[in-house]
């Protein structure tokens, strides 16, 4: 079966924790467990990327081996040209969920173009938008930005672009 295979992907922990942060405000429910990864066609790449991603995050930490490091990688600012992000990008997310009562939920959220690069900064942009421009009823504190921006900035990335999609299953 191809496609079946999970890795780690370096944004897991701290997307856990907005998520996790975000359904507590709401309360939601006391109860949610979360993971991420990203997936792959095959075992061997899957752990290789993986592998690959920790041994360079674990280097990152040693002071030698990140000398070596920032002489092979790009310096901050040298991201990839805008030719490469128009034509090689990731730019589908799914997530399932399944509730405590067995009700199941399928999301997909599509991005028309780069993730990384060009989707976060329009997503940061339509977030302050939301933030100087829409009423909230969240006043001071830390917020995560689906409590905070809600269905607000739900309606801006979809008018700039971004798809979503649930589909639930009882």
């Amino acid at each position: 079966m191809s496609g079946l295979y999970g890795g780690f992907f370096a944004l897991c922990l701290s997307n856990a924790e907005a998520v996790k942060k975000g359904v507590a405000q709401r309360q939601a429910t006391k109860e949610l467990t979360y993971y991420e990864y990203s997936r792959h066609a095959d075992f061997k790449s899957a752990f290789v990327k993986s592998f690959g991603l920790v041994l360079a995050l674990v280097m990152l930490l040693n002071p030698i081996a990140k000398f070596f490091l920032k002489k092979v990688l790009p310096d901050r600012g040298d991201g990839p040209t805008l030719d490469d992000m128009e034509n090689n990008y990731f730019g589908c997310i799914v997530g399932y969920g399944e509730g405590t009562k067995g009700t199941k939920v399928e999301t997909v959220i599509y991005f028309p173009e780069d993730l990384a690069y060009l989707n976060t900064a329009r997503m940061l942009v339509e977030s302050r938008l939301c933030l100087a421009l829409d009423k909230s009823s969240t006043k001071g504190g830390f917020w995560a930005p689906s409590t905070a921006m809600g269905q607000a900035l739900l309606k801006r990335l979809r008018e700039t672009g971004t798809y979503f999609a649930v589909k639930k299953t009882p």
